[in-house]
């Protein structure tokens, strides 16, 4: 159903992927710059951009990663979510020497908390703070798989 392409690199080993989905085409979803998306290794096709996938807090030393996904409103409850964060889980775990991988959720965002249940995510600390860049840390669930 979908697929991810268009990875970024950013700062402190941050990545970042758009989210596209399969055989639907709506060139104006499409990020500005985006290239047609890829899929195993060949070009083609078209896809409606629906969000971003992201690896980060990258830690070498203990081989853990935390990773997110961000999906446009329009596209929540269709399965997207957790058929992409099964993808990345996936890639780490037989693509990567990651051996714990780390994910966070607003305690209110029962969605988000019902998809990383689903993909086999266990909380760990409900109501921590964390910095999400919003000016001041947030209340924040924990998981970890």
């Amino acid at each position: 159903k979908c697929w991810c392409f268009d990875k970024y690199v950013l700062d402190n080993g941050h990545y970042i992927s758009g989210i596209y989905l399969k055989d639907l085409v709506c060139e104006d979803d499409r990020p500005s710059g985006a290239g047609q998306p890829e899929e195993d290794g060949q070009s083609g096709g078209d896809g409606q951009f629906c969000g971003l996938a992201e690896f980060y807090g990258y830690r070498d030393d203990i081989h853990k990663v935390s990773i997110g996904i961000r999906l446009m409103e329009r596209y929540w409850g269709m399965g997207i979510g957790a058929e992409t964060l099964n993808m990345l889980v996936d890639y780490l775990y037989n693509e990567t020497d990651i051996e714990i991988i780390a994910a966070s959720s607003l305690p209110d965002n029962h969605g988000s908390a019902g998809i990383l249940r689903k993909c086999g995510f266990d909380l760990v600390v409900h109501n921590g703070l964390e910095d999400w860049g919003f000016g001041e840390p947030q209340l924040t669930d924990k998981w970890i798989k």
